[in-house]
């Protein structure tokens, strides 16, 4: 790189950042250096540094030039874009501050000279920022709030990247994504293939035909569509992490035959089988249901067992009472045999002096016949 090219660069930095007005050359001096291969990372870190990025970071220094430079540079180096969201403080639900306004105020006066070789930049960055997102460095409001941010350039690119992930999801095979890509959307990168967003989508390659376990490393996205109003983006990483997806983000999704369709009372989004979270009151009926079908066994279960002890209660009582009764016919039958001997006995008793005196008469008339 040649001096010239170093000393327009500079002259052109410094325009942007001690202006409150943007000036096009100031622009596309700059745009021309993204262009030229030959102005690399390091010679843009060194030159915002030399400006005096890196003291404003450590020391927090916050003036309307530095304010500039610090959105500038993330604008060219997409590494230094999560940086600038620390630094600029971007928290959810809170008013935009004046530092922040005035980065919004450079951002939006940039928007009107985009290049495709910028908004590649800064497509990089908001890649930088999902990928922090799926690794819980940063938080989905946070981001929200970021992209939701009016005039803000990442606001604008933002709209590109979700068509980007639109269609990435919709093409089938998923192989074919990164031609289809070139071929459909130039108009955005001329090198999307370099784009980190493909990190994660090529995980979610033929995710549809096989979802045998939650991918809960995506609940992240699913829950920063869903604050971004991207409903059927929401939905769909609701489904891919949690299984389920909550019935409001269903009912705000618009009628869209080409990404989602019903199938026997079912709906598909880009090719997933998508399954409803129940509401609380269904799963409070659901509860009290199982409680009753709980109560219910519960009652069969009882019953049951109140029946066996009945039953082996009275099996028990037959059983002492066949028992006594044959006992019963015993004694009777005794009794019965005893009376008859003690009659016979009785008889014999009342007969024997009969008997006797016929005895005595018998053998003194046979003592006669003997005479």
């Amino acid at each position: 790189m040649n001096s010239q090219t170093q000393t327009s660069l500079k002259l052109a930095i410094r325009k942007l950042i001690h202006s409150s007005q943007v000036k096009p050359e100031a622009v596309e001096e700059i745009v021309k250096a993204v262009e030229n291969e030959q102005v690399t990372d390091e010679y843009w870190e060194n030159l915002f540094n030399n400006e005096g990025a890196d003291i404003g970071i450590k020391q927090k220094i916050y003036s309307p030039q530095m304010v500039r430079l610090m959105t500038i540079r993330a604008m060219v180096l997409p590494e230094t874009l999560p940086q600038l969201l620390a630094w600029l403080n971007i928290q959810p639900g809170k008013k935009v501050d004046e530092n922040q306004m005035m980065s919004l105020e450079l951002q939006s006066k940039i928007t009107g000279y985009l290049k495709e070789q910028i908004k590649e930049k800064i497509i990089q960055g908001i890649d930088l920022l999902m990928i922090k997102l799926l690794k819980k460095q940063i938080t989905p409001e946070i981001l929200a709030s970021f992209f939701q941010m009016e005039g803000s350039i990442w606001n604008v690119c933002y709209q590109d990247y979700v068509k980007i992930i639109n269609y990435g999801l919709n093409v089938t095979p998923k192989s074919e994504m990164l031609n289809s890509l070139m071929d459909n959307l130039s108009d955005i990168s001329n090198n999307l293939s370099n784009n980190l967003t493909y990190y994660y989508l090529d995980n979610l390659s033929d995710i549809s035909n096989n979802l045998s376990n939650n991918l809960t490393y995506y609940y992240p996205m699913a829950k920063l569509f869903e604050l971004l109003a991207e409903y059927k983006l929401a939905a769909y990483f609701y489904q891919v992490s949690c299984g389920e997806v909550p019935q409001n983000i269903l009912s705000k999704m618009s009628l869209d035959p080409q990404t989602y369709k019903d199938r026997d009372s079912g709906i598909i989004i880009y090719g997933l089988y998508i399954t409803r979270k129940a509401t609380k009151i269904e799963l409070m009926s659901m509860q009290m249901i199982d409680f009753m079908s709980y109560i219910k066994r519960g009652i069969i279960d009882w019953a049951g067992k109140i029946f066996n002890v009945l039953k082996f209660v009275i099996l028990g009582i037959i059983a002492i009472t066949i028992t006594i009764g044959k006992l019963i016919f015993q004694v009777l039958l005794f009794l019965f045999y005893a009376s008859i001997c003690l009659a016979f006995f009785g008889f014999a008793l009342q007969n024997f002096g009969v008997f006797f005196i016929l005895v005595v008469i018998y053998l003194i008339a046979a003592g006669s016949n003997n005479n």
